[in-house]
């Protein structure tokens, strides 16, 4: 888990699900918060919310 070059965020659980605990590079800003996978959307985009309450949407997989 030390290369976050190309990746909006990292899984813990080494799973995209609903529920999984990731690691998610807030607003694609280089800034690493854990969180939580809340929904996993049609356009293969996830909804995140963070440990500290703040929340995204539509967040992509990967970055490239």
């Amino acid at each position: 888990m030390n290369n976050r070059k190309n990746t909006v965020w990292q899984v813990i659980q080494n799973q995209f699900d609903v529920g999984a605990r990731i690691e998610g590079n807030w607003k694609n800003y280089g800034t690493w918060y854990k969180g939580k996978i809340t929904k996993q959307n049609a356009d293969g985009t996830y909804d995140i919310v963070y440990d500290d309450g703040d929340s995204e949407s539509n967040v992509k997989e990967e970055n490239k």
